[in-house]
């Protein structure tokens, strides 16, 4: 079977061009190297869970290594710490921007007496 190099779509036999590229097919597919994959997280299963999906969400693919979640262990899952969160090498520094901006809103408390509740009950 014919593929197409850039898209990796599969042809039939008598197909020699691909439809969307508009590149000769060959007949073999040169091999993939594996991704290098980089921690950009570590915390509780709920936590990495919300960093695997903002990550997403911002188009980077991320995952949870199944070795790092234990869930027939009997250890709740919500306060679990060692979760971990991998990405691309390539995409770490992209992930590594998005989560810095995560821990900032996150951390980002406003004292008692502050804010806009405080501003309405001196009007």
């Amino acid at each position: 079977m014919p593929y197409c190099p850039q898209c990796r779509e599969e042809y039939r036999t008598e197909a020699t061009k691909c439809a969307e590229c508009d590149v000769a097919l060959v007949s073999e597919l040169p091999k993939q190297a594996e991704p290098k994959w980089v921690q950009v997280f570590a915390g509780s299963f709920a936590d990495a869970t919300i960093v695997r999906s903002s990550l997403e969400a911002a188009g980077i693919e991320a995952f949870v290594p199944k070795d790092s979640v234990f869930p027939d262990a009997g250890i709740d899952m919500e306060t679990s710490y060692g979760v971990e969160v991998l990405v691309s090498e390539e995409d770490a520094a992209e992930a590594r921007k998005i989560l810095q901006g995560m821990d900032r809103v996150e951390s980002e408390e406003v004292p008692p007496g502050e804010g806009p509740q405080a501003k309405e009950g001196q009007a």
